[in-house]
């Protein structure tokens, strides 16, 4: 992953991480179904990016793309996030 790309992911991580945080406080009877949900969903994630790891280990790739693959389904499932979060924020979208 180059350095943009992990700047990105960054970000888009962090700001995932405040609108859910607003989300959970200005719904809180919501909160444990979707703190469930997104507990679900990074088990996911990172039992994923184990996997390629793993499987890049296997097969002798180098570190940095093994780092890379195991980063990699957070990085997609954090871009979806923020993908569908900020378009919800955008006026006649709808909160999934």
């Amino acid at each position: 992953m180059d350095v943009a790309a992990f700047a990105r992911f960054a970000f888009e991580a962090s700001e995932v991480f405040t609108r859910r945080s607003l989300g959970l406080a200005q719904n809180p009877a919501d909160a444990g179904f979707r703190l469930s949900d997104m507990v679900l969903e990074k088990q996911r994630a990172f039992s994923e990016g184990a996997m390629a790891a793993w499987e890049a280990v296997m097969i002798g790739t180098r570190p940095d793309l093994v780092a890379e693959a195991a980063l990699l389904p957070a990085q997609r499932q954090v871009s979806e996030n923020h993908r569908r979060l900020t378009d919800a924020a955008m006026p006649g979208a709808a909160l999934v």
